[in-house]
């Protein structure tokens, strides 16, 4: 399938409105219509298991997600370790760019008045990220990993709930008190 019709026929993805398509069945359309180096990455952007490996890590796309999301855990890890006034610092994992806007964003996701709050700010970093790595052509191999990307945020947040989270306060209160 021509990449750019490929594209075209994807729903829209609102980074604040539950997808109309799941990973899963993203997953198998990539592997249907787009040549295996580009499914294999997808997926791995999906985080779907028996991705491909070595092929989908080739991929340079994936690799500077990779890196950014290095960047971004080492920016939390800083931040909470700011917050808890300690002593020594987590050491910080090796990357290859710099983005020296991040530990800004980070705070200020770390502002928010709740843990919910927080990891969408948190995301929406993601998804901004997601954004530039894109570029400018809304037809390109970019673009599917981009997409792919977003749709794993996308079904990240909508999975978690209050009443989600609630019913495993309780499944595990059951458990500590079942002991």
């Amino acid at each position: 399938m021509n990449l750019e019709y490929f594209i075209s026929s994807l729903p829209m993805l609102l980074e604040d409105q539950p997808a109309k398509i799941s990973p899963e069945d993203f997953a198998t359309l990539c592997g249907e219509h787009l040549d295996p180096a580009l499914a294999a990455a997808a997926r791995e952007m999906l985080g779907v298991a028996g991705n491909g490996g070595a092929t989908a890590a080739a991929h340079p796309f994936v690799r500077a997600w990779r890196d950014g999301e290095t960047q971004l855990r080492n920016a939390i890890a800083e931040e909470r370790a700011r917050r808890r006034k300690a002593a020594s610092r987590p050491a910080p994992r090796e990357t290859r760019g710099c983005d020296p806007s991040l530990p800004q964003r980070v705070s200020a996701a770390f502002a928010a008045q709740d843990p919910l709050s927080r990891e969408r700010a948190i995301d929406h970093i993601r998804w901004i990220a997601l954004d530039e790595m894109q570029g400018v052509s809304p037809f390109s191999e970019a673009a599917v990993l981009a997409y792919a990307g977003k749709l794993a945020l996308n079904a990240r947040r909508f999975a978690v709930s209050e009443e989600k989270g609630m019913e495993r306060f309780r499944e595990r209160c059951q458990m500590e008190n079942g002991k």
